[in-house]
Protein backbone atom coordinates (compact mmCIF):
# COMPACT_ATOMS: atom_id res chain seq x y z
CA UNK A 1 0.00 0.00 0.00
CA UNK A 2 1.29 2.87 -1.32
CA UNK A 3 -0.99 5.49 -0.28
CA UNK A 4 -2.62 6.53 3.40
CA UNK A 5 -6.18 6.27 4.33
CA UNK A 6 -6.67 9.89 3.66
CA UNK A 7 -5.55 9.52 0.47
CA UNK A 8 -8.37 6.83 -0.55
CA UNK A 9 -11.15 8.55 1.74
CA UNK A 10 -10.23 11.89 -1.11
CA UNK A 11 -10.13 9.04 -3.75
CA UNK A 12 -13.66 8.32 -3.21
CA UNK A 13 -15.35 11.72 -2.94
CA UNK A 14 -13.46 13.03 -5.57
CA UNK A 15 -15.25 10.81 -7.54
CA UNK A 16 -17.93 12.04 -10.17
CA UNK A 17 -21.85 11.87 -10.12
CA UNK A 18 -22.08 9.70 -13.83
CA UNK A 19 -26.02 8.49 -12.77
CA UNK A 20 -28.53 8.60 -10.13
CA UNK A 21 -31.76 10.68 -8.95
CA UNK A 22 -32.36 13.33 -6.55
CA UNK A 23 -32.27 11.06 -3.96
CA UNK A 24 -28.80 9.69 -4.53
CA UNK A 25 -27.94 13.20 -5.49
CA UNK A 26 -28.71 14.46 -1.79
CA UNK A 27 -26.87 11.24 0.05
CA UNK A 28 -23.83 12.37 -2.79
CA UNK A 29 -23.71 15.82 -0.85
CA UNK A 30 -24.64 14.42 2.13
CA UNK A 31 -21.32 12.16 1.75
CA UNK A 32 -18.96 15.15 0.85
CA UNK A 33 -19.86 17.11 3.72
CA UNK A 34 -18.11 14.39 6.31
CA UNK A 35 -15.00 15.15 8.04
CA UNK A 36 -12.20 12.87 7.36
CA UNK A 37 -11.43 12.78 11.23
CA UNK A 38 -15.02 11.47 11.59
CA UNK A 39 -14.78 8.07 9.65
CA UNK A 40 -13.35 4.60 11.17
CA UNK A 41 -11.36 2.57 8.33
CA UNK A 42 -9.79 -0.24 8.50
CA UNK A 43 -7.77 0.14 5.33
CA UNK A 44 -5.46 -2.80 5.99
CA UNK A 45 -8.09 -5.02 6.23
CA UNK A 46 -10.18 -4.42 3.31
CA UNK A 47 -6.97 -3.83 0.99
CA UNK A 48 -7.23 -6.91 -0.87
CA UNK A 49 -11.10 -6.46 -1.82
CA UNK A 50 -11.07 -5.68 -5.58
CA UNK A 51 -11.82 -1.96 -6.41
CA UNK A 52 -15.50 -1.78 -6.43
CA UNK A 53 -15.76 -3.55 -3.10
CA UNK A 54 -13.13 -1.53 -1.35
CA UNK A 55 -14.72 1.96 -2.72
CA UNK A 56 -18.03 0.60 -1.29
CA UNK A 57 -16.42 -0.36 2.08
CA UNK A 58 -14.92 3.06 2.34
CA UNK A 59 -18.29 4.72 1.06
CA UNK A 60 -20.11 2.32 3.72
CA UNK A 61 -17.77 4.34 6.49
CA UNK A 62 -18.62 7.83 4.67
CA UNK A 63 -22.16 6.86 5.13
CA UNK A 64 -22.12 5.59 8.87
CA UNK A 65 -20.46 9.16 9.80
CA UNK A 66 -23.22 11.39 8.35
CA UNK A 67 -25.35 12.98 10.13
CA UNK A 68 -28.93 12.44 8.09
CA UNK A 69 -28.42 8.77 7.32
CA UNK A 70 -28.77 5.25 9.31
CA UNK A 71 -27.06 2.00 7.59
CA UNK A 72 -29.77 -0.54 8.58
CA UNK A 73 -28.00 -3.11 6.01
CA UNK A 74 -25.21 -3.65 4.01
CA UNK A 75 -24.45 -6.25 1.64
CA UNK A 76 -27.71 -8.02 2.82
CA UNK A 77 -28.45 -11.40 0.76
CA UNK A 78 -31.75 -12.60 -0.30
CA UNK A 79 -32.39 -16.47 0.35
CA UNK A 80 -35.26 -18.20 -0.94
CA UNK A 81 -35.29 -22.10 -0.39
CA UNK A 82 -32.14 -22.59 0.75
CA UNK A 83 -30.71 -20.51 -2.38
CA UNK A 84 -28.64 -17.30 -2.54
CA UNK A 85 -30.77 -15.19 -5.45
CA UNK A 86 -29.68 -11.58 -4.91
CA UNK A 87 -27.99 -9.22 -2.68
CA UNK A 88 -27.97 -5.35 -2.21
CA UNK A 89 -25.45 -3.13 -1.19
CA UNK A 90 -27.23 -1.08 1.62
CA UNK A 91 -30.50 -0.19 3.19
CA UNK A 92 -30.46 3.17 4.76
CA UNK A 93 -32.71 4.71 6.56
CA UNK A 94 -33.04 8.78 5.84
CA UNK A 95 -33.64 10.85 9.47
CA UNK A 96 -34.56 13.88 7.11
CA UNK A 97 -37.53 12.43 5.70
CA UNK A 98 -38.45 9.07 7.96
CA UNK A 99 -37.23 6.54 4.15
CA UNK A 100 -35.64 3.82 3.59
CA UNK A 101 -33.83 3.63 0.97
CA UNK A 102 -32.25 0.94 -0.85
CA UNK A 103 -29.07 1.64 -2.56
CA UNK A 104 -26.62 0.48 -5.22
CA UNK A 105 -24.09 1.99 -5.67
CA UNK A 106 -20.77 1.24 -8.32
CA UNK A 107 -17.16 3.23 -8.83
CA UNK A 108 -16.83 2.68 -12.99
CA UNK A 109 -14.32 4.12 -15.38
CA UNK A 110 -16.10 5.20 -18.73
CA UNK A 111 -14.30 5.70 -22.07
CA UNK A 112 -16.17 7.73 -24.60
CA UNK A 113 -16.04 5.46 -27.98
CA UNK A 114 -18.70 7.15 -30.56
CA UNK A 115 -21.86 8.27 -28.47
CA UNK A 116 -21.02 5.35 -26.11
CA UNK A 117 -19.53 5.00 -22.52
CA UNK A 118 -17.61 1.59 -22.25
CA UNK A 119 -15.08 0.40 -20.27
CA UNK A 120 -11.57 0.51 -20.90
CA UNK A 121 -11.50 -3.43 -21.67
CA UNK A 122 -14.82 -3.38 -23.90
CA UNK A 123 -16.40 -5.72 -21.03
CA UNK A 124 -19.33 -2.95 -19.58
CA UNK A 125 -20.90 -0.34 -20.43
CA UNK A 126 -22.77 2.67 -18.71
CA UNK A 127 -25.79 1.52 -20.91
CA UNK A 128 -25.23 -2.04 -19.54
CA UNK A 129 -25.28 -1.16 -15.72
CA UNK A 130 -28.41 0.49 -15.88
CA UNK A 131 -30.04 -2.39 -17.69
CA UNK A 132 -28.28 -4.56 -15.05
CA UNK A 133 -30.01 -2.37 -12.33
CA UNK A 134 -33.45 -2.56 -13.53
CA UNK A 135 -33.06 -6.35 -13.99
CA UNK A 136 -31.68 -6.57 -9.95
CA UNK A 137 -34.57 -4.70 -9.16
CA UNK A 138 -37.20 -6.90 -11.59
CA UNK A 139 -35.32 -10.06 -10.00
CA UNK A 140 -35.86 -9.52 -6.63
CA UNK A 141 -39.51 -7.81 -7.05
CA UNK A 142 -41.16 -9.93 -4.91
CA UNK A 143 -38.96 -10.12 -1.79
CA UNK A 144 -39.19 -6.32 -1.05
CA UNK A 145 -42.66 -6.71 0.73
CA UNK A 146 -40.51 -8.36 3.21
CA UNK A 147 -38.24 -5.53 3.95
CA UNK A 148 -40.97 -3.24 3.94
CA UNK A 149 -42.84 -5.72 6.51
CA UNK A 150 -40.02 -5.79 8.83
CA UNK A 151 -39.12 -1.99 8.56
CA UNK A 152 -42.78 -1.20 8.11
CA UNK A 153 -41.95 1.84 5.74
CA UNK A 154 -41.94 1.74 1.76
CA UNK A 155 -38.53 1.81 0.18
CA UNK A 156 -36.98 4.07 -2.21
CA UNK A 157 -34.64 2.43 -4.89
CA UNK A 158 -31.47 4.72 -5.96
CA UNK A 159 -28.68 3.60 -8.13
CA UNK A 160 -25.60 5.43 -7.46
CA UNK A 161 -22.85 5.41 -10.42
CA UNK A 162 -19.55 7.21 -9.30
CA UNK A 163 -16.45 7.66 -11.34
CA UNK A 164 -14.49 9.26 -13.44
CA UNK A 165 -15.16 9.81 -17.83
CA UNK A 166 -12.44 10.00 -20.46
CA UNK A 167 -12.63 11.41 -23.95
CA UNK A 168 -10.64 10.57 -27.00
CA UNK A 169 -7.67 12.65 -27.68
CA UNK A 170 -8.37 15.63 -30.35
CA UNK A 171 -4.98 16.50 -32.86
CA UNK A 172 -2.54 14.30 -30.63
CA UNK A 173 -2.87 16.72 -27.88
CA UNK A 174 -2.76 14.79 -24.64
CA UNK A 175 -4.53 16.30 -21.67
CA UNK A 176 -6.32 15.38 -18.24
CA UNK A 177 -8.67 12.08 -18.80
CA UNK A 178 -8.03 12.08 -22.22
CA UNK A 179 -7.39 8.70 -23.84
CA UNK A 180 -5.89 6.80 -27.08
CA UNK A 181 -5.17 4.00 -28.90
CA UNK A 182 -1.53 1.83 -28.99
CA UNK A 183 -0.52 2.61 -32.43
CA UNK A 184 2.45 3.97 -34.14
CA UNK A 185 1.12 7.56 -34.37
CA UNK A 186 0.65 7.24 -30.11
CA UNK A 187 4.55 6.11 -30.06
CA UNK A 188 5.44 9.43 -31.92
CA UNK A 189 3.69 11.37 -29.91
CA UNK A 190 5.11 10.43 -26.45
CA UNK A 191 8.92 10.61 -28.53
CA UNK A 192 8.17 13.87 -29.61
CA UNK A 193 7.07 15.30 -26.65
CA UNK A 194 9.47 13.90 -24.27
CA UNK A 195 7.28 12.36 -22.35
CA UNK A 196 7.60 9.47 -19.53
CA UNK A 197 4.97 7.91 -17.93
CA UNK A 198 4.48 5.25 -14.82
CA UNK A 199 1.75 2.35 -14.55
CA UNK A 200 -0.36 2.74 -11.16
CA UNK A 201 -1.83 -0.22 -9.79
CA UNK A 202 -5.82 -0.68 -10.36
CA UNK A 203 -6.30 -0.09 -6.75
CA UNK A 204 -4.86 3.15 -6.97
CA UNK A 205 -6.66 4.18 -10.46
CA UNK A 206 -9.13 7.23 -8.32
CA UNK A 207 -6.09 8.75 -6.13
CA UNK A 208 -5.21 12.32 -6.91
CA UNK A 209 -2.79 12.76 -9.32
CA UNK A 210 -0.33 14.87 -7.58
CA UNK A 211 -0.57 12.53 -4.56
CA UNK A 212 0.27 9.20 -7.31
CA UNK A 213 3.23 11.37 -8.98
CA UNK A 214 4.84 11.44 -6.14
CA UNK A 215 5.08 7.59 -4.83
CA UNK A 216 5.88 6.62 -8.60
CA UNK A 217 8.60 5.80 -10.66
CA UNK A 218 8.51 7.81 -14.44
CA UNK A 219 10.40 5.87 -17.23
CA UNK A 220 10.80 6.15 -20.86
CA UNK A 221 10.06 2.46 -21.70
CA UNK A 222 7.46 1.62 -23.62
CA UNK A 223 7.35 -2.38 -23.00
CA UNK A 224 5.61 -2.08 -19.80
CA UNK A 225 2.78 -0.18 -21.40
CA UNK A 226 2.91 -3.07 -24.26
CA UNK A 227 3.22 -5.69 -21.79
CA UNK A 228 -0.37 -4.91 -20.71
CA UNK A 229 -1.87 -4.27 -24.05
CA UNK A 230 -0.77 -7.68 -25.51
CA UNK A 231 -2.96 -9.35 -22.70
CA UNK A 232 -5.86 -7.02 -24.16
CA UNK A 233 -6.55 -4.69 -21.84
CA UNK A 234 -6.20 -0.78 -21.76
CA UNK A 235 -3.75 0.46 -18.95
CA UNK A 236 -4.04 3.74 -16.80
CA UNK A 237 -0.87 5.42 -17.42
CA UNK A 238 0.24 8.79 -15.55
CA UNK A 239 1.82 10.91 -18.83
CA UNK A 240 4.25 14.05 -17.80
CA UNK A 241 6.99 15.84 -19.74
CA UNK A 242 10.42 15.18 -17.96
CA UNK A 243 11.16 18.57 -17.67
CA UNK A 244 7.30 19.60 -16.47
CA UNK A 245 5.57 18.30 -12.64
CA UNK A 246 1.70 18.47 -14.53
CA UNK A 247 0.58 15.10 -14.98
CA UNK A 248 -2.13 13.64 -17.13
CA UNK A 249 -4.44 10.48 -16.30
CA UNK A 250 -4.67 8.66 -19.66
CA UNK A 251 -6.40 5.66 -20.76
CA UNK A 252 -4.08 4.06 -23.55
CA UNK A 253 -6.71 0.80 -25.11
CA UNK A 254 -5.58 -2.01 -26.84
CA UNK A 255 -8.80 -0.69 -29.49
CA UNK A 256 -9.00 2.05 -31.90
Amino acid sequence: MICSKDDYVQSVLGLRLIESNSIGNDIWNEIQSVGLSNIVLDINSNYNLPLGKFNEYIFGQLLRATNRFEVEEQNLQFVARGVTIGEIDFLLFDKLTQRLIHLEIATKVYLKKKSNWVGPNLKDSLALKKEKYTNQLNQLHGLWDNLEEKYKRPIAHVNLILGHQWNRIADEKITNYSYFSFNESFLKTLKKNNYVWALPQKKDWFIEDEVLSKTLDFCNQIEPIKAVIELNRSPLVLIKKESIEEVFKCFITFWE
